[in-house]
Protein backbone atom coordinates (compact mmCIF):
# COMPACT_ATOMS: atom_id res chain seq x y z
CA UNK A 1 0.00 0.00 0.00
CA UNK A 2 1.37 3.40 -0.96
CA UNK A 3 1.56 6.41 1.27
CA UNK A 4 -1.42 8.74 0.55
CA UNK A 5 0.54 11.73 1.90
CA UNK A 6 3.57 11.22 -0.32
CA UNK A 7 4.10 13.61 -3.25
CA UNK A 8 2.93 12.27 -6.62
CA UNK A 9 5.34 10.22 -8.69
CA UNK A 10 6.77 12.49 -11.44
CA UNK A 11 7.12 9.52 -13.85
CA UNK A 12 3.51 8.46 -13.54
CA UNK A 13 1.20 10.10 -16.13
CA UNK A 14 -1.44 12.42 -14.71
CA UNK A 15 -5.12 11.71 -15.09
CA UNK A 16 -6.68 13.76 -17.89
CA UNK A 17 -8.64 16.78 -16.80
CA UNK A 18 -11.99 17.79 -18.15
CA UNK A 19 -11.70 18.98 -21.74
CA UNK A 20 -12.58 22.53 -20.71
CA UNK A 21 -12.36 23.90 -17.21
CA UNK A 22 -15.19 26.21 -16.01
CA UNK A 23 -13.11 29.44 -16.14
CA UNK A 24 -12.21 28.73 -19.73
CA UNK A 25 -15.85 28.05 -20.61
CA UNK A 26 -16.86 31.28 -18.91
CA UNK A 27 -14.24 33.24 -20.88
CA UNK A 28 -15.42 31.71 -24.16
CA UNK A 29 -19.05 32.54 -23.31
CA UNK A 30 -18.09 36.13 -22.52
CA UNK A 31 -16.19 36.46 -25.80
CA UNK A 32 -19.11 35.05 -27.76
CA UNK A 33 -21.53 37.34 -25.93
CA UNK A 34 -19.32 40.38 -26.54
CA UNK A 35 -19.24 39.64 -30.28
CA UNK A 36 -23.04 39.39 -30.50
CA UNK A 37 -24.89 42.64 -30.97
CA UNK A 38 -27.12 43.50 -28.01
CA UNK A 39 -30.76 42.60 -28.57
CA UNK A 40 -33.12 45.38 -29.54
CA UNK A 41 -35.33 46.37 -26.63
CA UNK A 42 -38.99 46.87 -27.31
CA UNK A 43 -40.73 49.98 -25.96
CA UNK A 44 -42.73 47.78 -23.58
CA UNK A 45 -39.52 46.31 -22.14
CA UNK A 46 -37.97 49.75 -21.75
CA UNK A 47 -41.11 51.06 -20.05
CA UNK A 48 -41.21 48.05 -17.72
CA UNK A 49 -37.56 48.39 -16.67
CA UNK A 50 -37.69 52.14 -16.16
CA UNK A 51 -40.91 51.82 -14.18
CA UNK A 52 -39.42 49.13 -11.97
CA UNK A 53 -36.29 51.21 -11.44
CA UNK A 54 -38.33 54.25 -10.45
CA UNK A 55 -40.37 52.19 -7.96
CA UNK A 56 -37.14 50.80 -6.49
CA UNK A 57 -35.79 54.34 -6.07
CA UNK A 58 -39.04 55.41 -4.43
CA UNK A 59 -38.92 52.47 -2.00
CA UNK A 60 -35.28 53.31 -1.26
CA UNK A 61 -36.24 56.89 -0.39
CA UNK A 62 -39.17 55.70 1.73
CA UNK A 63 -36.78 53.50 3.68
CA UNK A 64 -34.57 56.49 4.43
CA UNK A 65 -37.51 58.71 5.35
CA UNK A 66 -39.19 56.10 7.54
CA UNK A 67 -35.95 55.70 9.47
CA UNK A 68 -36.25 59.32 10.62
CA UNK A 69 -39.82 59.07 11.88
CA UNK A 70 -40.68 59.01 15.59
CA UNK A 71 -40.29 55.62 17.28
CA UNK A 72 -43.67 53.97 16.86
CA UNK A 73 -43.71 54.81 13.15
CA UNK A 74 -40.06 53.96 12.65
CA UNK A 75 -40.97 50.27 12.81
CA UNK A 76 -42.18 50.63 9.21
CA UNK A 77 -38.64 51.30 7.92
CA UNK A 78 -37.29 47.71 8.04
CA UNK A 79 -40.36 46.37 6.26
CA UNK A 80 -40.18 49.02 3.55
CA UNK A 81 -36.45 48.25 3.28
CA UNK A 82 -37.10 44.54 2.80
CA UNK A 83 -39.69 45.34 0.15
CA UNK A 84 -37.19 47.63 -1.57
CA UNK A 85 -34.54 44.91 -1.51
CA UNK A 86 -36.88 42.31 -3.01
CA UNK A 87 -38.09 44.72 -5.68
CA UNK A 88 -34.54 45.86 -6.43
CA UNK A 89 -33.25 42.30 -6.86
CA UNK A 90 -36.16 41.47 -9.18
CA UNK A 91 -35.44 44.63 -11.18
CA UNK A 92 -31.74 43.76 -11.40
CA UNK A 93 -32.59 40.27 -12.67
CA UNK A 94 -34.86 41.79 -15.31
CA UNK A 95 -32.15 44.25 -16.38
CA UNK A 96 -29.54 41.50 -16.61
CA UNK A 97 -31.78 39.15 -18.62
CA UNK A 98 -32.61 41.92 -21.09
CA UNK A 99 -28.91 42.87 -21.29
CA UNK A 100 -29.80 46.52 -20.74
CA UNK A 101 -26.97 48.72 -22.03
CA UNK A 102 -25.28 51.33 -19.89
CA UNK A 103 -24.76 51.79 -16.19
CA UNK A 104 -28.15 50.67 -14.89
CA UNK A 105 -26.88 47.37 -13.44
CA UNK A 106 -24.08 48.94 -11.38
CA UNK A 107 -26.44 51.68 -10.20
CA UNK A 108 -28.99 49.10 -9.08
CA UNK A 109 -26.29 47.13 -7.27
CA UNK A 110 -25.14 50.30 -5.49
CA UNK A 111 -28.74 51.10 -4.56
CA UNK A 112 -29.23 47.59 -3.23
CA UNK A 113 -26.13 47.87 -1.07
CA UNK A 114 -27.23 51.24 0.32
CA UNK A 115 -30.72 49.92 1.01
CA UNK A 116 -29.30 46.86 2.74
CA UNK A 117 -27.08 49.00 4.97
CA UNK A 118 -29.92 51.41 5.78
CA UNK A 119 -32.31 48.58 6.58
CA UNK A 120 -29.77 46.81 8.78
CA UNK A 121 -28.91 50.04 10.60
CA UNK A 122 -32.53 50.94 11.26
CA UNK A 123 -33.36 47.41 12.41
CA UNK A 124 -30.37 47.32 14.73
CA UNK A 125 -31.18 50.70 16.24
CA UNK A 126 -34.79 49.70 16.79
CA UNK A 127 -34.04 46.35 18.37
CA UNK A 128 -31.12 47.36 20.56
CA UNK A 129 -32.00 50.91 21.66
CA UNK A 130 -35.80 51.09 21.76
CA UNK A 131 -36.06 52.45 25.32
CA UNK A 132 -33.17 54.86 24.88
CA UNK A 133 -34.64 56.12 21.62
CA UNK A 134 -38.04 56.74 23.23
CA UNK A 135 -36.34 58.62 26.09
CA UNK A 136 -34.31 60.68 23.61
CA UNK A 137 -37.37 61.65 21.60
CA UNK A 138 -39.31 62.61 24.73
CA UNK A 139 -36.34 64.67 25.92
CA UNK A 140 -36.03 66.43 22.54
CA UNK A 141 -39.77 67.15 22.49
CA UNK A 142 -39.49 68.92 25.86
CA UNK A 143 -36.18 70.70 25.16
CA UNK A 144 -36.69 74.37 24.46
CA UNK A 145 -33.16 75.76 24.74
CA UNK A 146 -30.04 74.77 22.86
CA UNK A 147 -28.42 73.67 26.12
CA UNK A 148 -31.34 71.31 26.80
CA UNK A 149 -31.10 69.91 23.28
CA UNK A 150 -27.35 69.38 23.74
CA UNK A 151 -28.03 67.58 27.03
CA UNK A 152 -30.53 65.28 25.28
CA UNK A 153 -27.99 64.56 22.55
CA UNK A 154 -25.26 63.84 25.11
CA UNK A 155 -27.56 61.43 27.01
CA UNK A 156 -28.48 59.70 23.76
CA UNK A 157 -24.82 59.30 22.79
CA UNK A 158 -23.94 57.93 26.25
CA UNK A 159 -26.86 55.50 26.12
CA UNK A 160 -25.71 54.11 22.79
CA UNK A 161 -22.05 53.90 23.74
CA UNK A 162 -21.58 53.91 27.52
CA UNK A 163 -17.81 53.20 27.38
CA UNK A 164 -17.04 56.29 25.27
CA UNK A 165 -15.73 59.34 27.14
CA UNK A 166 -18.24 62.16 27.31
CA UNK A 167 -17.15 65.11 25.22
CA UNK A 168 -18.40 68.01 27.19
Amino acid sequence: MSNPYAPPDPNKPRAPRHPQSPPRQRAERQQKRAQEPPPQLTPEQAKSVTGRTMVFGLLMMLTLLAGGLPVPWQVVAPFVGLGALVHGVRTLIKVRTLRWPGMLSPMLIGGLMLTLLTTMGTTTTLTMFWDEQVAYQECRDGAVTIAAQDRCQREWDEARNPSAPSGG
